[in-house]
């Protein structure tokens, strides 16, 4: 609260407030008010202690920002703590807490970028951004799902044996 106090009210700055303390989503309705502050969760994404006398328990950070109107939300792995690989399993865990599937995608997507200033350039699938591909069946986020394809730069970088994709180009066709 003090952040958003001292560089976004009174200096009109962007502030990411990152990693957030435990408890921190209980000024989830003041970070809301603001568009310049983006709230970044992570390494750890669960509370555990007493958040007051009255609110125990274990409970998912990001499903409990989103619970109180936070839209500028985004996922962190604090590599080297977990390795950026882990991004996506970032994002599984604060699905499973209770945050919606959608949400945890664009924490570590568009959310990520516009908390940057880089969305102009990454961050969602628009003509002219650049953009590495992960493909597979079902939910992204869905640990135990097997990746089918994966396109870094526009070229394949890992294809599943035995998945064969094909993607047409009017007579043309690749992959």
């Amino acid at each position: 609260m003090q952040a958003m106090r001292a560089f976004s009210d009174a200096h009109g700055l962007t502030v990411i407030p990152t990693h957030t303390p435990w408890g921190g989503y209980l000024v989830g309705h003041e970070a809301r008010r603001r568009d310049n502050v983006h709230i970044n969760i992570g390494p750890r994404l669960l509370s555990t202690e007493y958040a007051d006398r009255f609110d125990q328990g274990v409970r998912g950070m990001g499903s409990e920002y989103a619970r109180r109107g936070v839209g500028n939300l985004s996922i962190n792995t604090d590599a080297p703590v977990l390795s950026q690989e882990e991004l996506s399993y970032q994002a599984a865990i604060s699905a499973r807490f209770g945050l919606d599937e959608v949400l945890a995608m664009k924490a570590i997507t568009i959310n990520s970028a516009r908390a940057l200033g880089i969305d102009d350039r990454v961050g969602s699938l628009r003509v002219g951004k650049d953009a590495d591909l992960v493909i597979k069946r079902g939910s992204l986020l869905e640990v135990t799902t097997p990746v089918d394809l994966v396109l870094i730069n526009g070229e394949v970088a890992y294809r599943r044996p035995g998945v064969n994709l094909m993607e047409t180009h009017g007579s043309e066709s690749a992959l």
